[in-house]
């Protein structure tokens, strides 16, 4: 971890402990959750799942759901699914009770990490296709951007080429329309993938420096990998 991502978690912990100090909920929440954000795949979660249960314990509601959101991708980002699945599925369940299409978004994007086994593929096809069904009402590029790349992913777990450009062509839109660096880095590390996937090595170098620079701008962790 770089120095930067660890003077921001220090920041989520230190503002977490103020919240507690003080009984203030939400404030532990929204701190609980900006911790969380900085978890990146494949790591030891560490003590981001206990300070995201601890809010939890105590939230309610939307509020609650969007926590359990958080515990589910911690814990599966944390190559544990089986903790994640009870997380996943509570928010899944307030969503479509509540009809909060963005946070239904976010629970079947916290389904999916949960259902990313290899014996897991008929689950996550029906799950992309209910997410791009969900997000084709919704205004907010986040959950656009998700719902894109599972589909991308799906698609090309099934060599579905013709889906895999038509995720790659709204991925540059949705990055041409959103004019940020975060939807830059991913539509072009994707199109900088398939490049390399067909063989196009001219393609594939001119991605390079734009992923380099969108995802240094955007903070993104997995820059120096990708």
């Amino acid at each position: 971890m770089d120095d930067a991502a660890s003077a921001a978690r220090a920041g989520y912990v230190c503002a977490y402990d103020k919240a507690r100090a003080a009984g203030d909920i939400e404030a532990m929440a929204e701190a609980a959750l900006g911790l969380a954000a900085t978890q990146t795949f494949g790591t030891f979660p560490g003590r981001v799942p206990a300070f995201l249960h601890e809010a939890y314990s105590l939230a309610q509601g939307g509020q609650r759901a969007r926590l359990a959101v958080a515990l589910a991708r911690a814990w599966a980002y944390g190559y544990d699914p089986a903790r994640a699945a009870e997380f996943a599925a509570e928010a899944l369940g307030y969503a479509k009770a509540h009809d909060d299409l963005t946070l239904l978004a976010a629970a079947l994007d916290a389904q999916l990490l949960v259902h990313w086994g290899p014996d897991d593929l008929a689950e996550r096809l029906s799950i992309t296709a209910r997410l791009e069904d969900t997000v084709a009402h919704i205004t907010d590029v986040e959950p656009r951007m998700s719902a894109h790349l599972w589909r991308l992913t799906t698609a090309l777990e099934c060599l579905d080429l013709p889906a895999v450009r038509r995720q790659l062509r709204a991925l540059d839109l949705l990055a041409a329309e959103a004019g940020t660096a975060r939807v830059r880095f991913f539509a072009a590390s994707r199109r900088g993938m398939y490049a390399l996937l067909t063989g196009d090595l001219d393609a594939a170098g001119h991605a390079l420096p734009e992923v380099t620079a969108a995802g240094t701008e955007a903070g993104e962790a997995d820059t120096p990998l990708i």
